[in-house]
């Protein structure tokens, strides 16, 4: 499953009951990874949903274990996705008021686009790829341009964080793939005696990823 971050144009927020609007993703832009989203490349899968009652998933950083609310509806228009989203607030749920809180807060905001892609088209000068259909499985609600493995709210091992975990976070950082290899060569290598100690390990990865996704 590919993941696509984008800076959410937050059109409303409704601070009573946490229902939110915005676009998630804008046509034609090209992303870090050289690839373009062409409008379209959504409606088949929304139609998909539609016809079995569903739509994607609302996470807190793709964590399917941190579902934060549902999504209302979601559209394609002439300038993106436009979705409408209803945290659950009120309920004990942590992920969920965070979320309120980013949204309502001063900082970074984003939506995430979880998909398989279907099909690319020719893609427009400076692109690599333009996806003109694809399956939308989940859409989470992120901070950006730090993705989902440097801002985990429970406890894990650096363990549990893969290697090409890793290397996904300095690619959103813009490093390229051979930069990213050495890099988190050398920094497993620096983690080598905090394994047995995931607050440090857990620590030092947040720390790279602040420092080179700013």
């Amino acid at each position: 499953m590919e993941r696509k971050h984008y800076t959410i144009e937050l059109k409303s927020l409704d601070e009573k009951t946490g229902v939110f609007e915005g676009y998630g993703t804008t046509w034609g832009n090209i992303d870090r990874e050289g690839d373009v989203i062409v409008k379209g490349a959504f409606e088949k899968s929304l139609a998909e949903h539609k016809s079995a009652g569903t739509l994607p998933s609302l996470f807190w950083n793709h964590d399917a274990k941190l579902q934060c609310g549902d999504w209302l509806a979601a559209v394609e228009d002439e300038k993106g996705l436009l979705m409408k989203g209803a945290l659950w607030l009120g309920k004990g749920i942590p992920c969920a008021e965070q979320a309120y809180m980013m949204l309502k807060g001063t900082g970074n905001k984003g939506l995430s686009n979880g998909f398989i892609t279907r099909k690319t088209g020719t893609a427009p000068k400076g692109a690599r790829r333009a996806i003109t259909e694809a399956e939308i499985l989940e859409t989470s609600l992120t901070s950006i341009p730090i993705n989902q493995k440097a801002l985990v709210t429970s406890v894990k091992s650096i363990d549990l964080i893969t290697i090409r975990d890793a290397e996904e976070i300095l690619r959103d950082a813009g490093f390229s793939i051979s930069e990213a290899k050495a890099f988190i060569s050398g920094f497993r290598k620096g983690l080598e005696p905090a394994r047995d100690e995931t607050a440090p390990a857990l620590a030092a990865l947040r720390n790279l990823a602040t420092r080179f996704t700013r």
